[in-house]
């Protein structure tokens, strides 16, 4: 809607709606003299969208450094920066780059924590966890063990922790050469 305002200073204008406005400001001195000013801006009451596309949550790291990818944008304002804290550490400003790599996670569970500024001043925050496992796993037990094992028996392993089972290779030595072939 259109407003009249009278004028003699300034005034506080707190029952803007979020979007576009236009000021116009009518001036008339007692001569008659007139003056017509039009400024236009924007409210801005929503932070940015703001996600963590990856890591994901939970996933495992093996190195101390690992790439973040986010998925950001304002469509009233704009993104003003982008900045992360790992760990509840110093907070780093990454520019408005939405692909930047965290270095320094500690062994275990590590959290960082994303921020988007707009330039209206509105803030969002993200969070992922994820998990620094920098230790190969161990073989804890296997078999069949023994001689004379019958056909058929079953082939297991043991791991000192959860395995990716596509990685996980076994086989048999060829047999030694003793004058018999294999058929």
């Amino acid at each position: 809607g259109s407003y009249k305002y009278p004028l003699n200073g300034s005034r506080l204008m707190t029952d803007l709606m979020e979007g576009r406005h236009v000021l116009s400001i009518e001036v008339t001195d007692l001569a008659g003299n007139f003056q017509l000013t039009i400024s236009v801006f924007y409210v801005d009451l929503t932070p940015p969208f703001l996600e963590i596309v990856a890591p994901e949550v939970g996933s495992m790291a093996s190195g101390t450094s690992v790439e973040v990818l986010l998925s950001c944008n304002d469509s009233m304002s704009g993104v003003r920066d982008i900045r992360y804290i790992l760990n509840g550490g110093q907070e780093v400003q990454v520019g408005t780059n939405i692909t930047f790599i965290v270095t320094g996670l500690g062994p275990g569970d590590n959290w960082i924590e994303v921020m988007a500024s707009d330039i209206a001043g509105n803030v969002a925050r993200s969070i992922v966890t994820l998990l620094l496992d920098s230790a190969a796993p161990t073989i804890l037990d296997h078999g069949p063990k023994g001689q004379n094992l019958p056909v058929g028996a079953t082939v297991f392993v043991l791991f000192s922790e959860p395995m990716d089972k596509g990685s996980v290779f076994f086989g048999f030595p060829a047999p030694r050469r003793s004058g018999r072939r294999w058929r």
